[in-house]
C-alpha cells in the first residue's frame, strides 16, 4: 500500500511539474504578445516625443549659434534671429550615383524652400532641390555639381569643397594657394560666404596635402565627418536674411558687368 502511495505521489508530481511548465511557457508566449502589442501602443508617444527632442535641439542649435554671433561682437536685432533649424527625418538617400539626392519628410508646409542648406549633428549634408507640400528632395555634398564655400582651420583661408564623384567618403579642397601651410589633420568648415550656410559647420579634416612644382594650388583630399550612409535626422537652415543678400549681389553684378 505504502508503495502505491509512493507511485501514485511519482505521477502526480511529474505530471504536476509537466502542466508547470506547460503554463509558464504559455505564460511566457501571452507575455511576449502583450509586450510587442504594448510596443506597438506606445509607438506613438514614443514618436512624439522623439520629434520633442528634435525639436528642443532645433532650438538649442539656433541659441548656441546665436551666443557664437555675440561673443564675436556682431550681434545686432537682425544677425542675432538670421538662422532658423528645421528638424526632419531622411525618408530616402543614395551616395552610389554621381548626383545623389536624400529625401526629407519635411516640404512647404513646415517653411522648407529650395536653396536652404541642411546639416546633420555630425556636419554639412548638402542644399534643398526640390519641395513639395510634405516632401523636400536635397543634393547632397556627394554630388558633382555641389560647390560649397570653405575654410581651412587655423589659418582661415578661403576654398571651394567639391566630390570627385567616386569616394563617398572623401572631397576636394580646392584653391588653396600653395604659399600657405596646409597639413594632414587641418579642420575644415563652412566659411558663411554664401547664404545656405552660417559659419564654422564641420565638413571634414585635411587626410592628403600634394603640390605639384608647377600647379599654383595644393591637391587636397578631405575625409567628411558626415557618414551618409547612416544618415536618418537633419536640420534644414532657413536664412532670414538670404533674399536680401543675394538681391543686393545681384545687382553688384548686373553694375559691374
Amino acid at each position: 500500500m505504502v508503495l502505491e502511495s509512493f507511485g501514485l505521489s511519482l505521477v502526480f508530481n511529474q505530471h504536476f511539474h509537466t502542466k508547470f511548465k506547460q503554463v509558464n511557457s504559455s505564460n511566457l508566449l501571452i507575455g511576449s504578445v502583450y509586450e510587442f502589442f504594448s510596443s506597438l501602443r506606445q509607438y506613438p508617444y514614443l514618436k512624439e516625443n522623439y520629434t520633442k527632442i528634435l525639436n528642443e535641439n532645433a532650438y538649442l542649435k539656433e541659441q548656441i549659434l546665436q551666443n557664437s554671433i555675440q561673443a564675436n561682437k556682431i550681434s545686432d536685432k537682425f544677425s542675432e534671429k538670421q538662422f532658423k533649424f528645421i528638424p526632419a527625418q531622411v525618408i530616402n538617400n543614395s551616395i552610389t550615383h554621381t548626383k545623389n539626392y536624400l529625401t526629407l519628410n519635411k516640404g512647404a508646409s513646415s517653411g522648407i524652400m529650395p536653396g536652404m542648406g541642411v546639416i546633420a549633428k555630425s556636419g554639412i549634408v548638402g542644399s534643398v532641390k526640390s519641395v513639395s507640400e510634405h516632401f523636400a528632395t536635397v543634393a547632397s555634398l556627394l554630388h558633382t555639381d555641389i560647390l560649397v564655400s570653405a575654410k581651412l582651420i587655423p589659418s582661415n583661408v578661403i576654398g571651394t569643397i567639391h566630390w570627385c564623384g567616386y569616394n563617398p567618403l572623401q572631397l576636394q579642397l580646392l584653391y588653396i594657394p600653395r604659399h600657405l601651410k596646409v597639413e594632414v589633420g587641418d579642420k575644415v568648415v563652412t566659411s558663411g560666404y554664401d547664404a545656405t550656410f552660417h559659419t564654422d559647420i564641420p565638413i571634414g579634416a585635411v587626410s592628403r596635402v600634394e603640390l605639384n612644382k608647377e600647379s599654383l594650388f595644393y591637391d587636397i583630399l578631405v575625409d567628411i565627418s558626415t557618414d551618409f550612409s547612416t544618415l536618418q535626422h537633419v536640420y534644414v537652415l532657413e536664412n532670414n536674411l538670404r533674399v536680401e543678400k543675394e538681391s543686393l549681389e545681384d545687382v553688384t553684378r548686373a553694375y559691374y558687368d
